[in-house]
C-alpha cells in the first residue's frame, strides 16, 4: 500500500527554516508540493502546489518569502505574512 500523504516522494526534500518568530519549516517535495510544518509539533500546516523536482528551498526571513526553485524551470514563492497566513506564487 502506498502513502498518500501529503508531502510523500520516494526522493529527497529541500528544507528552509523561518525565523522564530513564525517557527515554520517550508518542505519542498519532489511531488510538487511545498509543505508548510509548524517546527514544534511537527503538524502539517499546509501543503500548497509548486513546480516538479524542486532543487533548493530557502526563506528570506527580511521578506517572509520561502522560494523553492525546481528542475522544470520554475521559480515558486510562498509569502507567509503570519504563521498560518500563506499564499503562492509561481514564476
Amino acid at each position: 500500500m502506498h502513502d498518500h500523504s501529503p508531502g510523500n516522494s520516494s526522493v529527497n526534500a529541500r528544507i528552509a527554516i523561518s525565523d522564530q518568530k513564525l517557527n515554520r519549516l517550508f518542505v519542498s517535495c519532489h511531488n510538487k508540493k511545498m509543505l508548510v510544518v509548524d517546527a514544534g509539533t511537527g503538524k502539517i500546516i499546509d501543503a500548497l502546489p509548486i513546480g516538479g523536482f524542486s532543487d533548493a528551498t530557502i526563506f528570506d526571513p527580511g521578506t517572509n518569502l520561502a522560494f523553492s526553485s525546481n528542475s522544470d524551470g520554475t521559480l515558486d514563492i510562498i509569502a507567509a505574512s503570519g504563521p498560518n497566513r500563506l499564499n503562492g506564487f509561481s514564476r
